[in-house]
C-alpha cells in the first residue's frame, strides 16, 4: 500500500517545518508527500524549498487560490505519483508518531476513508463520535460536517470518482470558492457511502492553532451536548449532482 501525504496552507511559517517532520518521523517510511504553499506572504516557501527529502514534492501557487482549490492540486499531484491513500494534513498541524501505520489498518480492513481522534498543543483529546447511519443520512447537517473536518484520508478508487478534476458548478463557478475542507470530504464520503468510512479511536493529529474549547465553540449547542437532534439540513454540493 502506497501513502501519499498532501500538505497544504498560507502563511504557516510558524509551523510547517514541526509539519514536515512530523511526516518524517512516522514509522512508515515508503510514502510520498505534496505540499503547496498558497502564494504566502511570509516565510512559508523559503521552508518548504529548504526541504532536502525526495519523497517530498514542493509546489506553490501562484495567486491565492484558497485552501479547498489548493488541496485539489495536491490531490492532482499525488494521484499522478500512483498512491493508494491519500492523506491531509495542514501546514499547521502534525501527524503523531505512527498515524500513518494506524491509518493503513484501517485500509488493509476495507476502508475507503478514515477519520480521526486529535489533541490540541496542551495534549487535551478532542474527540469525535462515530459516524452511524443516522450521522451519515444527515450528512448535510452540522454534525456530518464537524465529523468531515476530522476526515483526513481517503482511497485513490474514490479521487478517481470524481468526474470533473476542475470542479466546476453549472453556472462556471468554482466549487472550492469556500476555504472549508469539508467541501472535499463531504462529496467524497457521499461517494464512500457509510460502511467505507471508518473511525479511528486514538489521537492521530495534533492540532496547534486551535484548542479543543475553541474548535468546539464552533458547533451548535445541541452538538456539544452530545444529541443528534436539532440539526439543520444542508444542500448537497452541486458538484454532487453530477455524479
Amino acid at each position: 500500500m502506497k501513502l501519499g501525504v498532501f500538505v497544504c496552507g498560507y502563511n504557516c511559517a510558524l509551523y510547517v517545518q514541526a509539519a514536515m517532520d512530523s511526516i518524517k518521523e512516522q514509522t512508515v517510511k515508503d510514502f510520498v508527500a505534496v505540499c503547496v504553499d498558497d502564494c504566502s506572504t511570509d516565510l512559508t516557501a523559503m521552508i518548504l524549498n529548504g526541504t532536502k527529502d525526495e519523497r517530498f514534492t514542493i509546489l506553490r501557487n501562484d495567486t491565492r487560490r484558497g485552501g479547498t482549490m489548493t488541496r485539489l492540486r495536491a490531490c492532482q499531484e499525488l494521484a499522478g505519483m500512483g498512491v493508494d491513500v491519500m492523506v491531509m494534513l495542514d501546514m499547521d498541524d502534525q501527524l503523531l508518531p505512527g498515524a500513518l501505520e494506524r491509518i493503513a489498518v484501517e485500509y488493509d480492513k476495507g476502508a475507503w476513508m478514515t477519520y480521526g481522534n486529535w489533541i490540541d498543543e496542551k495534549g487535551c483529546i478532542c474527540p469525535h463520535r462515530p459516524m452511524s447511519e443516522e450521522a451519515y443520512s444527515l450528512m448535510w447537517g452540522a454534525t456530518a460536517n464537524w465529523i468531515m473536518t476530522h476526515a483526513m484520508t481517503f482511497s485513490s478508487r474514490l479521487w478517481a470518482k470524481i468526474p470533473n478534476a476542475n470542479w466546476f458548478h453549472a453556472d462556471g463557478s468554482p466549487f472550492g470558492s469556500g476555504q472549508s475542507d469539508a467541501n472535499l470530504m463531504l462529496s467524497l464520503a457521499a461517494l464512500a457511502g457509510p460502511s467505507r468510512i471508518h473511525g479511528i479511536p486514538e489521537p492521530i493529529y495534533r492540532y496547534t492553532r486551535f484548542g479543543s474549547a475553541s474548535c468546539l465553540r464552533l458547533l451548535p449547542a445541541s452538538e456539544r451536548n452530545g444529541d443528534w437532534g436539532e440539526i439543520v439540513s444542508r444542500p448537497r454540493p452541486a458538484i454532487l449532482e453530477a455524479l
